[in-house]
């Protein structure tokens, strides 16, 4: 890895300055000093310093102590279950490390009893805002401490054991901690201010500024970091991964969100791995039983819309070009022929070549993950640093 990266400004880059406004970020200078140079982005994959987690009496108390019942229980969809259907839900806290326990109560107050609603784009359905003290993630009032939202789910009964370092790393959306009430599962994550999707950035309209070559590599390589880092328990991570899950914050560092916490800790037959709603997509691509080379699959489709700078399936392009991975694939083994699926922008505002076709290359290995001999998450995270690290070189020359 580059060491004494050196310090780059706006001057360094042939890119344009020109400002734009994008989806809940007000303008973004889209070079700003702290947009890449930073050392944290090409250092070896370090797990971030453990957060204290305080040692909550509570956390230690049966997960079914949020109601005593007489036998049975009325589930939101109105069908009647009796209390020994979830004697087999024990989310265990197996160390002082562990992700906190909240109390149903306890979410209850920290969502103001769940009034404050959004749909979520990346996940297609509800989330509940609320608020939690910085250092205790005790409930506080609304707009008091730190923003967080939750995730309601209806998981099986299995046993769930969620530990602090499963979640602590810097390109991942801090998981605070979980519920579990009568078969609904509750997940708080920190609610980050002043990020946005990556998808927002990606899909523009024509004539707007776009993210120069060496920010696209900057957030990928950080995606790629957060993913190999979830898959260190050969569990993929999301149903389907895009880019709608890659958060950007104003420094352009990739955070992943959204991610099912359940899966990660999903045995073979409970788990169930979605490819992609359209037809076809993936209709190539044979699964391989756990879900994890279908995620890189996945994430080399997310590589591929960074090229191109267009979505994997568009039913507003023309005909031929509607399914992306159908179309651009036969490119990309081509150095002369790649810049026909590059991003306009990127042709425009310029890019290098040689390293363009190494991403192209990176993605075809990526659609092939299914295949015998396939990259990890962890080689691919090496690949693409390098990507990065040339053009950081690339770009230190032109101003000596």
């Amino acid at each position: 890895m580059l060491e004494g990266v050196c310090k780059l400004s706006k001057s360094l880059f042939t890119y344009p300055t020109k400002t734009a406004t994008y989806h809940g970020r007000g303008k973004v200078d889209m070079v700003s000093d702290s947009a890449v140079g930073r050392k944290s982005v090409i250092q070896n994959e370090v797990v971030g310093k453990k957060s204290p987690t305080p040692d909550h009496a509570e956390s230690r108390k049966s997960m079914m102590l949020d109601g005593e019942v007489a036998g049975t229980y009325e589930m939101p969809d109105g069908t009647v279950r009796r209390r020994s259907d979830f004697s087999g839900l024990n989310v265990q806290l197996s160390n002082h490390r562990s992700v906190r326990h909240f109390t149903y109560t306890e979410v209850v107050r920290a969502t103001n009893n769940f009034e404050h609603t959004e749909h979520s784009s990346s996940l297609n359905e509800l989330i509940y805002k609320g608020w939690v003290d910085k250092r205790t993630y005790a409930p506080t009032k609304y707009g008091v401490g730190l923003a967080i939202y939750v995730r309601k789910k209806y998981i099986e009964t299995w046993k769930l054991e969620l530990e602090l370092e499963d979640f602590n790393h810097p390109n991942l959306v801090k998981l605070l901690g979980y519920c579990s009430h009568w078969g609904e599962f509750y997940c708080l994550y920190e609610l980050i201010r002043d990020t946005t999707s990556l998808d927002k950035y990606l899909f523009i309209e024509p004539g707007s500024t776009s993210l120069p070559w060496v920010l696209r590599l900057k957030i990928a390589v950080g995606a790629a970091k957060g993913l190999a880092f979830l898959h260190r328990r050969k569990h993929p991570a999301y149903s389907q991964f895009k880019t709608n899950h890659i958060l950007v914050d104003m420094d352009f560092n990739a955070r992943l969100s959204d991610f099912e916490v359940e899966n990660l800790y999903a045995t073979k037959e409970r788990f169930g791995y979605v490819l992609d709603g359209l037809a076809g997509i993936f209709s190539s691509l044979a699964e391989d039983g756990t879900g994890v080379k279908s995620e890189i699959s996945s994430f080399g489709v997310v590589l591929l819309e960074i090229l191109t700078g267009m979505k994997l399936y568009d039913e507003k392009s023309p005909s031929g070009k509607q399914n992306l991975v159908e179309w651009a694939t036969i490119f990309l083994a081509n150095e002369f022929k790649l810049g026909l699926i590059m991003d306009p922008q990127l042709l425009h505002n310029g890019y290098p070549p040689k390293g363009a076709f190494k991403l192209a290359q990176l993605v075809l290995n990526c659609l092939q993950s299914t295949q015998t001999g396939c990259l990890s998450m962890k080689e691919i995270v090496q690949v693409l640093c390098g990507c990065y690290e040339e053009e950081i070189r690339s770009v230190c020359s032109q101003t000596l």
